[in-house]
């Protein structure tokens, strides 16, 4: 496809367009390119603000068929007469240069001999800017060679066998469209160019002939900047391609089928002047069409020598001959005569004169191609008017015209520019309108009290209805009714509607003002259609909207910002408090009901009442009180007469007393009562006991580790209860030797001086409490009848290791990712080590499948002790499978270790162990 322009091609849109339709009407298709298969041009729709630049394939009369969103711009919707402008644009730029090169850009290729400089090239560049030439690939500085013609010549003859590519752009278009600039490296990252490039694509940069590609170095105006300075010494070539138009084609490369239809030759172009006897369809320059016209003037006057100026001396008449015989051959001769036929004057004027001496005709009828004039007098200075009468001239007077253009009918003397003059009667058609010239459509009636009276009216009737609209002396209209009572009153005998009607735009009102004589709009009710709002304004500020969902704003025309199930009504004061006031009388009840139906206790489910006889405040549910505030401020929730400052009634207790000032919380049911503080899972829920001082004392419970704790004396804790039943005493316990709990005895004696061990008896088992490091007070043995015999050391070092790590083999240490349980936290699973916490003996076992790589290949672990598989191994473990299926490895031995003492898994073999789901590593103290 090839693209065409023209010049000073524009037109308009003769309809708007959205933004995804693909073809479009223009007002006019003159001027723009005519456009074949394979052809288009582009335009540019603007709309004053935007544009969208879009590609035109095809053109039927004022229809064109496009592709949206060209050159980086975005479909957009335009409007009826926004613009359609052919413009110069990138698109435009690159698809005609695409076009211009499509035979441009020539290769030729040369294989070096060590001997030649000379070769001759395709094509003739216009210099040496216009060449690119590469020896192996490494790009070639222009001074290492010169053009002449078609003739490159090396400074140095190219070594035998080497490649020699060289890139010439020459042909329908050229200019100087390849910049140059050349550097020697100083340290420096940063070269001034010699113009700033369009873009950082638009160059091409070489170090020592060496091509840069783009990651290596920044364009910013006309700042290039290198990631890494060149070396010092270095060439810096820098190829900057500057084409931003079309330049002037060379010589003979522009073809008939290259130029557009239409095309506009700006600037003096000039051409060969013909011979004045050629009239071929050869360009006429100005000399060939001056000699021309000098030959056809010859000598004729100057106020006769062109063509517009003698069909002016002959009255612009084709056929003045024929019309000059005619012409003599009707006229009327001087001396008079006689018409025998109807006379019409066409194009003539008529008048009459009084007398044979006046200068000033009487009478005149002027006939013209716009109107006909009819006037008393030609003179300017002579004041004439008309009366018309019926009959008799001296009483039938029916209209007069005076000489200052004012009209009356009737008989009266004009007073306006129309006076109608009506006798006096109650009822009497001044002017009448008719539509078939028989019967009367509508008329203006006056109904005439006497002259000056406020009892004068007009009145507009129609054969359908009379009294449309009535005009009363005492300044008064009535709209349907003769006698209005007010200065604008619209009476019916059923419905009355008044209708404003505005326009849909954002800015239309259709609008009810109330002004005084300081302003003609103190107060208004305004209805806009765009957003279907009705607004009411006092003293010129806005008071109250109400929307098209019955939605209520005071304060704000927009209530349906605020929350949708609760802006019914909304009520705002941006820059002071505000609130909603019921105000009734002294012994009356202030009420906001809510309903969900018509009928029974729909009407009133719900409802907020303050009684101001007895000042006291109820909130009902379910058509029923659910909560009063008396005076007192005692709160009642499930009765209205609450004894405490909060009485909680779920039912009748059957117990009757009389409260006192201390029952400030009362809960009362028919059943059992509890208090339910409910808090998440990791927070407490505290009763807190206050006096001067917050929190004396305390009942908390924790529920991230299900503990009660009881507090007193500054909240210092006495006793805790345990999530296992067991309880914590916050002071000391005074207990005898021995503890006798059914068939057993405890024998408490700690052996030492700390006497904070806590020793405790539950249910027949026994456990010892001690400082753990990390818990804090724990019991650190248990035995007892509940577990058989059998003595529990929950504090005591283990763990067990899952998650093998993907391991190969040859020394490697195997890591296990995760624990299954890690008591101590003694075992890392970033290093895979368990370390011994006191020295002593352990037992430690260790799981793992192996994947083995072939059947002669062995698969051996082990554990390390302290990072050293090679001296150090216990437990060493030895298989070759003979096959290639999955094996696996187990370890299990006894350990005495030191305190600080760690053991590793090692893969001591030559297969790799298979998968992270497959393999254990535990181990605990013995003691």
């Amino acid at each position: 496809m090839s693209v065409k322009f023209t010049n000073n091609a524009e037109t308009t849109l003769a309809s708007g367009i959205n933004s995804s339709v693909t073809s479009l009407t223009v007002a006019s298709s003159s001027g723009f390119p005519t456009i074949t298969t394979g052809e288009y041009f582009y335009v540019t729709l603007d709309d004053g603000t935007n544009n969208e630049i879009v590609k035109v394939t095809a053109v039927s009369g004022t229809t064109w068929t496009i592709v949206r969103a060209q050159d980086n711009t975005t479909a957009r919707s335009f409007s009826s007469s926004n613009k359609v402008e052919l413009r110069v644009t990138a698109g435009l730029i690159t698809d005609a240069v695409a076009d211009a090169l499509a035979s441009s850009f020539a290769k030729n290729a040369f294989t070096g001999d060590g001997t030649t400089t000379d070769f001759t090239l395709s094509q003739s560049p216009n210099s040496e800017d216009d060449l690119i030439v590469f020896i192996e690939g490494v790009f070639q500085n222009q001074s290492t060679y010169s053009l002449s013609g078609t003739t490159l010549t090396f400074s140095t003859a190219p070594a035998n066998t080497r490649a020699i590519v060289v890139y010439t752009v020459k042909a329908a278009v050229s200019g100087a469209n390849l910049n140059h600039d050349q550097f020697t490296a100083s340290g420096s990252a940063a070269f001034t160019l010699s113009i700033a490039p369009i873009n950082e694509n638009n160059t091409q940069v070489f170090i020592d002939g060496v091509y840069q590609q783009k990651t290596d170095y920044a364009v910013s105006g006309t700042t290039l900047t290198f990631d890494t300075a060149p070396a010092s010494g270095a060439i810096v070539e820098v190829m900057t391609f500057t084409q931003t138009e079309v330049n002037v084609p060379t010589a003979d490369s522009v073809t008939t089928a290259s130029i557009a239809d239409n095309v506009g030759l700006g600037g003096s172009p000039t051409t060969t002047t013909q011979s004045a006897s050629d009239n071929s369809t050869k360009i006429a320059t100005t000399a060939y069409v001056t000699t021309a016209v000098a030959n056809i003037i010859d000598a004729a006057p100057d106020t006769l020598n062109t063509l517009n100026e003698i069909a002016a001396a002959l009255n612009d008449d084709a056929n003045f001959n024929t019309t000059v015989t005619n012409s003599i051959a009707s006229k009327m001769p001087l001396a008079g005569g006689t018409f025998t036929g109807d006379v019409t004057f066409n194009g003539t004027n008529l008048y009459f004169n009084g007398a044979a001496s006046s200068a000033n005709y009487n009478l005149a009828l002027e006939n013209s191609d716009t109107f006909t004039s009819f006037y008393g007098a030609t003179d300017a200075t002579v004041s004439k008017g008309y009366k018309f009468y019926t009959g008799n001239q001296s009483a039938d007077l029916a209209l007069t015209l005076d000489a200052t253009g004012k009209l009356s009918v009737g008989g009266a003397t004009p007073q306006g520019n129309l006076t109608i003059k009506g006798a006096a009667s109650d009822d009497i058609d001044l002017l009448t309108f008719s539509e078939d010239g028989t019967n009367q459509s509508f008329s203006f009636n006056g109904n005439f009290a006497g002259s000056g009276s406020t009892g004068n009216n007009l009145t507009l009737d129609s054969y359908w209805t009379n009294d449309i609209i009535t005009f009363g002396g005492d300044g008064k209209v009535g709209i349907g009714t003769a006698s209005p009572a007010y200065l604008l009153q619209l009476q019916a005998s059923t419905d009355t509607d008044l209708s404003i009607i505005s326009g849909t735009s954002s800015g239309d009102f259709g609008s009810i003002l109330f002004g005084d004589t300081d302003y003609p709009a103190e107060g208004r009710i305004t209805y806009q259609n765009s957003d279907n709002k009705m607004r009411f304004w006092s003293d010129r500020q806005h008071v109250m909207t109400l929307d098209d969902n019955a939605r209520v704003g005071i304060g704000t025309e927009s209530p349906s910002d605020y929350w949708s199930t609760a802006n019914a009504l909304v009520v705002r004061e941006s820059d002071n408090s505000t609130g909603i006031t019921i105000v009734t009388g002294t012994s009356n009840t202030g009420q906001i009901y809510f309903a969900d139906g018509t009928s029974g206790d729909a009407r009133y489910r719900g409802w907020l009442n303050y009684a101001h006889g007895t000042d006291t405040m109820s909130l009902a549910t379910a058509a029923s009180t659910k909560v009063t505030i008396l005076s007192s401020g005692n709160v009642g929730i499930g009765t209205d007469d609450p004894k405490g400052v909060l009485h909680v009634h779920g039912g009748d207790s059957g117990s009757s007393y009389t409260a006192d000032g201390a029952d400030k919380l009362i809960i009362e049911h028919s059943d059992s009562v509890a208090i339910d503080l409910r808090t998440p899972a990791s927070n407490q829920a505290i009763i807190m006991f206050s006096d001067g001082t917050r929190s004396q004392g305390l009942i908390g419970y924790n529920h991230s580790n299900d503990s009660l704790r009881f507090s007193n004396s500054g909240n210092q804790t006495r006793m805790t209860i345990n999530s296992d039943g067991s309880v914590t005493l916050g002071g000391a316990l005074s207990l005898g030797d021995t503890i006798t709990h059914g068939n057993g005895v405890l024998d408490l004696y700690d052996g030492g001086s700390n006497t904070s061990l806590t020793n405790g008896v539950t249910n027949g088992n026994v456990k010892i409490q001690s400082v753990v490091s990390g818990v804090g007070i724990a019991a650190v043995i248990r035995a007892g009848d509940s577990a058989l015999g059998q003595v529990d050391l929950p504090y005591q070092s283990g763990f067990h290791a899952n998650s093998p790590a993907v391991t190969n083999g040859g020394g490697n240490v195997i890591i296990f990712g995760g624990t299954h349980h890690n008591t101590g936290s003694d075992y890392s699973t970033t290093t895979g080590r368990y370390t011994a916490p006191r020295t002593g003996r352990y037992l430690i076992s260790a799981s793992v499948l192996m994947n083995p790589g072939s059947t002669t290949s062995y698969e051996r672990i082990l554990f390390g002790v302290n990072q050293n598989a090679a001296s150090t191994q216990f437990g060493d473990t030895l298989c070759i499978p003979g096959n290639t299926n999955y094996e696996g490895l187990n370890i299990t031995v006894v350990l005495t270790l030191g305190a600080g003492d760690y053991v590793q898994v090692y893969n001591m073999g030559e297969s790799p162990t298979y998968g992270t789901s497959y393999g254990s590593f535990s181990g605990f103290y013995l003691g």
